[in-house]
C-alpha cells in the first residue's frame, strides 16, 4: 500500500472527525500522521489541523503551542513572551509604515512554491489569531500586522 496515499486517507479521515465534532479522535489520527511524516510541509499543515481543532475545543494554550511548531517548522519566529511580542509589535508597525511610503521595496513577486508556503502560514497565522482574541489581545494585534 502506498505510504503518501495512506498518510493523506488518515489525514481526511481526521479531518472529518474534527468536522463533526469529535475533535480529540482527529488529534488522534494526525499525530499518527505526523509521526509518519517526512515532508516539513506537510508536518506543517498537520500542526495547523491540530491547531484548529484545539482551537475548536476551547484548548487555546494547546492551540498556540501547535501553530508555533508549525510555523518554526515553516521559518516563521513567534514570539511568546510579553517583551518580544511588544518589540516584534513595534518591527511589523514600523515595516507597515516603510511599505506604504514605498511601496517598490515590497517585492511582490514570488516563487511558485513560496506562495504555497505563504499560504500555509498565513492559515496557521489566522488560526493563532483567533485563539489571540480571547487570551490576548496584544498578541492578537502582532499577529494581525504580521499578515
Amino acid at each position: 500500500m502506498n505510504s503518501d496515499l495512506w498518510l493523506s486517507a488518515m489525514q481526511n479521515i481526521a479531518e472529518i472527525y474534527i468536522t463533526t465534532g469529535k475533535a480529540e479522535k482527529g488529534i488522534n489520527i494526525l499525530g499518527t500522521v505526523l509521526q509518519r511524516q517526512d515532508n516539513v510541509i506537510k508536518k506543517a499543515v498537520i500542526y495547523q489541523q491540530i491547531a484548529l481543532a484545539c482551537y475548536k475545543m476551547g484548548e487555546y494554550t494547546r492551540c498556540e503551542t501547535y501553530c508555533v511548531q508549525g510555523l518554526s517548522l515553516l521559518g516563521e519566529n513567534v514570539p511568546l513572551r510579553k517583551y518580544s511580542v511588544i518589540v516584534n509589535f513595534i518591527k511589523e508597525l514600523i515595516l507597515r509604515l516603510l511599505f506604504t511610503i514605498f511601496p517598490f521595496f515590497h517585492n511582490k513577486k514570488k516563487k511558485r512554491g513560496k506562495r504555497d508556503i505563504n499560504r500555509i502560514i498565513i492559515q496557521t497565522l489566522f488560526t493563532l489569531s483567533w485563539s489571540y482574541v480571547v487570551t490576548d489581545l496584544l498578541k492578537f494585534t502582532r499577529s494581525t500586522l504580521r499578515f
